[in-house]
This record gives C-alpha cells, structure tokens and sequence, in this order.
C-alpha cells in the first residue's frame, strides 16, 4: 500500500500526457472542499523561449531528476485531489511516484504559490507565509 505525503512527487495525467506533479500540501481538511484530507498538487512545465511563463517558481537541471531542461511551476493548474483518489491511483498504477524533493525544493514551490500572479486566489491563503 503506497501512502504518499508532502514533499512526495508523482506521475499523473494532466492533459494527453503524463506530468510530473509535486504534492505540497496535506493532507488537510479544507472549508471549501468536501470534508474529506485532501493535497494540494502542482506541476511543472517547460521554459519554451518567447513564450511567457509564471516566474514564480523556476527549475532548473539538478532540482530534481526529472528536471531536464529550464522549467516553472504552473500555479494556474495547482488542485485538490482527495488522499483516498491519490492513493487509489498509485496503489492500482494509474499514477506513480517518483523522486521526493528536497526540504529546500518544497519550500520554494510553496513558496512560490504565495508569489505566483497565476496561482488562483484561493489557494494563496492556505500556506503558512
């Protein structure tokens, strides 16, 4: 039985292909959501040049693994998945974990979601600033 926590990454879908998501927060019940724990997840995309990108959090090759070229966290994409729905997808394969982030990784991207212009609102007041 796989029991992801914060600071955990995995492989989930977002769009047509696989992403790379950072849990950042929970699980933690929240007033807006069904009274169910809950994460919050993140994920990063590529830096493309000339293209604008959320500044907030970038990464760079040696931030982690899966890192391979310039990147950035996409706040506007942040969301709530239930612990029982993350779980059920890693325990039946549908996700999978990869490589934890590093203490100072974590707090960056946490970080970042405070600073983010891209970030919706609600989820700028539930990290500690």
């Amino acid at each position: 039985m796989i029991a992801p926590a914060v600071g955990d990454t995995l492989f989930a879908a977002s769009g047509p292909t696989d992403h790379l998501h950072f849990i950042i927060l929970g699980p933690a019940r929240f007033e807006s959501l069904p009274p169910l724990p809950h994460f919050l997840l993140v994920n990063m995309t590529s830096i493309t040049p000339g293209i604008p990108y959320d500044p907030a959090c970038e990464l760079n090759v040696g931030d982690h693994r899966f890192v391979r070229q310039p990147s950035y966290i996409f706040y506007r994409r942040a969301r709530f998945e239930t612990v029982d729905h993350v779980e059920r997808m890693l325990n039946t394969g549908a996700w999978r974990l990869d490589q934890r982030v590093t203490p100072e990784l974590l707090a960056r991207i946490q970080k970042g979601l405070q600073e983010s212009k891209q970030a919706p609102r609600y989820f700028k007041h539930i990290l500690p600033r």
